[in-house]
């Protein structure tokens, strides 16, 4: 440190205060680099070709957090305080560029403009960043922040602190952070062209990484304190590889497990003149509308003219605000934030509404119309077959668990059974007999079990579809459920309801009314779909198990089991709701009841670790289940479990 400070310690006689801090280097390209300490207030810009070295002296007070380099001549300082300073050299000139920028831009660091995004390449003036709150960020225009700038947050709560940045061919961008909580490292890999991102641990045994450089498409190469190097695979050949290893053991390849793979990111809001606006601007409000239909299916972003679009006004799409409800046609969904949202006033509300409303009940009029049913219910369920096949096969071991008592003879102990007097004189032990419950009663239903599916049919489910798939693997379970319980009707009576923000108990299929042929099955599932679209925002979760076990104990007389199985995408927290709340819901018991009627909870969905933390508060009460192919597995061992 002694030696490598010495050389920056004195210009021109000037003695230079020491902060303490280690020294960083930028590279400012192949023959120049910048060198600096963290919290002093000068930078030095070494040109290794012309062997010439020259001092920048910041504003006074300035506190260096990290400099990076946007060229060879163009250099920006992030201060403590989150101020950037703009350093520009132009011959022997220095030009110094103070800017206070949003507090989303806190720890900014800007990528060399050599390498902009792909997709903005055409434009000389991109620049990309990244950031402590933000997973990054599209720069356009001359200025840093004067001009266009285009911010994607990162998801709320994620790990922080940067430490270094690099990209390549401007796609892929690579971003070292640090865990604030438990100090550990890892990656977040960008595609700028995708909007999506995966997050590598690194290994705990290896220092702290110092620098990072791709090798390849494919590769980035990691030099870390302790003198080591990482190389990690990070390209986008490593998802097809993941679904040739799982095939290669058995298991389902259709989705990615938890934490793996490319997640989605939510399209940022654009900022100007450094201050943070409404994320997109959406148009000013009018009355709610259908819109045109575009026949391309072309994206339509912030607008309020077509129907489909995204983070718009007025208009039937997603992200936006004011339209009069949900409409998916398979685009990338821009949000505008909750304050654009609460602008719309309760009489462009109440359109909407009375627009939804006449909207769902033209479609139910349509699903029982039940044309091309046959052709697209056999397109959802085709896929299944195996795990429909699997869920009917472990139904049918399901035993009963209640059982009359009765006498058990040939005992060794009890009551002296009087037709076994002579084998006791004869010295035979097993002369006895009890009350109890005989093995064999275990193997018979007198009754069959009573089961209520609860279905989420709530907005998100339709909003975030296209994000996870959640609609469609909630249909696919429904599928499943009626499939695989046709034919042990006499074992299991089933009901299914759905519950959203208008509704707590959407009847679909009634206890002693299973749908009986494809086109039956179709028009449930079709409801479910229609629910999702047109129903207001709300959440009944609670309320509808709540239901679900008072309806199901109506058969008290009549039934092996009370069964209550909820299946959906765990998003409590938006609504206020706790996993404590849903935990109390699920284990409770009405008050004055005989029935016990166990209640379990499937999650299929999640938004960041909700699922999780539902499943850490209910243990064996609930399921995480992202994968339709492990829905078999689960509803058997539910119902193999009751009354155990």
């Amino acid at each position: 440190r002694g030696g490598f400070a010495g050389m920056f310690s004195k210009q021109k006689g000037k003695q230079r205060e020491d902060s303490g801090e280690s020294w960083r280097v930028t590279a400012c390209g192949e023959d120049k680099v910048a060198c600096y300490q963290e919290k002093s207030g000068d930078v030095c810009c070494l040109d290794l070709k012309a062997s010439e070295c020259c001092w920048v002296e910041l504003p006074e007070g300035s506190e260096i957090e990290r400099v990076s380099a946007s060229g060879r001549d163009d250099l920006f300082a992030t201060l403590v305080d989150g101020t950037v300073v703009r350093i520009q050299e132009k011959g022997s000139k220095t030009k110094m560029e103070v800017r206070n920028v949003p507090e989303l831009m806190k720890g900014m660091q800007v990528l060399s403009s050599e390498h902009p995004p792909a997709h903005l390449s055409h434009d000389p003036s991109c620049r990309l960043l990244a950031g402590d709150e933000m997973a990054y960020a599209t720069s356009l225009g001359s200025s840093l922040v004067g001009d266009d700038l285009y911010v994607t947050p990162r998801e709320e709560g994620s790990k922080e602190g940067m430490i270094s940045l690099t990209c390549f061919s401007g796609k892929l961008m690579a971003v070292a952070r640090k865990n604030d909580g438990d100090g550990k490292h890892f990656i977040e890999v960008i595609d700028t062209e995708d909007h999506s991102m995966r997050t590598i641990d690194l290994n705990a045994d290896v220092g702290a990484p110092l620098e990072m450089h791709f090798v390849d498409d494919e590769h980035v190469a990691i030099l870390t304190s302790d003198n080591k190097v990482q190389i990690l695979e990070v390209g986008p050949g490593l998802e097809d590889e993941l679904v040739r290893f799982r095939e290669m053991l058995g298991l389902p390849s259709r989705a990615v497990p938890d934490g793996e793979g490319m997640r989605s990111l939510t399209q940022g809001p654009e900022l100007r003149d450094g201050t943070e606006g409404e994320s997109w601007r959406p148009p000013a409000l009018d009355d709610p509308k259908f819109g045109e239909w575009d026949e391309k299916n072309e994206a339509h972003v912030g607008g309020s003219n077509w129907a489909g679009g995204t983070g718009g006004s007025n208009t039937a799409g997603l992200g936006g605000r004011g339209g009069p409800y949900r409409l998916d046609r398979g685009h990338k969904v821009h949000q505008v934030s909750d304050a654009a949202k609460a602008e719309v006033s309760e009489e462009q509300q109440r359109i909407a509404r009375e627009m939804a409303e006449k909207a769902f009940q033209d479609k139910l009029k349509e699903i029982e119309m039940g044309e091309g049913e046959f052709a697209m219910y056999d397109g959802l369920v085709s896929p299944i077959r195996g795990d429909i096949a699997a869920l009917r096969q472990g139904l049918g071991s399901v035993e009963a668990r209640k059982a009359e008592r009765g006498w058990l003879k040939r005992q060794s102990f009890g009551e002296l059974d009087d037709n076994k007097l002579v084998d006791g004189v004869t010295g035979e032990k097993f002369v006895y007999k009890r009350r109890g419950v005989p093995d064999e009663a275990t193997t018979h239903m007198k009754h069959p079990k009573r089961v209520r599916f609860v279905f989420d049919c709530s907005g998100s489910m339709y909003r975030f579809n296209g994000q996870d798939g959640r609609l469609d693997r909630s249909l696919e379970a429904a599928a499943l459920v009626m499939e695989a319980f046709a034919g042990h009707e006499h074992r299991f009576d089933y009901s299914i309801v759905g519950h959203s923000g208008d509704s707590p108990a959407i009847p679909l299929v009634n206890f002693g009314e299973h749908p009986k042929t494809e086109a039956d099955r179709m028009k449930v599932l079709r409801m479910m779909v229609a629910h999702t679209q047109f129903t207001r925002s709300g959440d009944h979760t609670l309320e509808s198990i709540a239901q679900a076990k008072v309806d199901v104990a109506d058969g008290a007389d009549n039934a092996d089991e009370y069964i209550v199985i909820a299946i959906s995408d765990a998003n409590l927290r938006r609504y206020g709701l706790t996993p404590d709340m849903l935990k109390r819901v699920v284990e409770g018991k009405k008050k004055g009841s005989t029935v016990d009627v166990r209640t379990y909870a499937i999650m299929i969905a999640s938004l960041g670790t909700e699922a999780d933390e539902i499943k850490s508060s209910l243990a064996s009460k609930a399921f995480v289940c992202k994968d339709t192919g492990l829905l078999p597995k689960v509803i058997r061992d539910i119902l193999s479990k009751i009354g155990e």
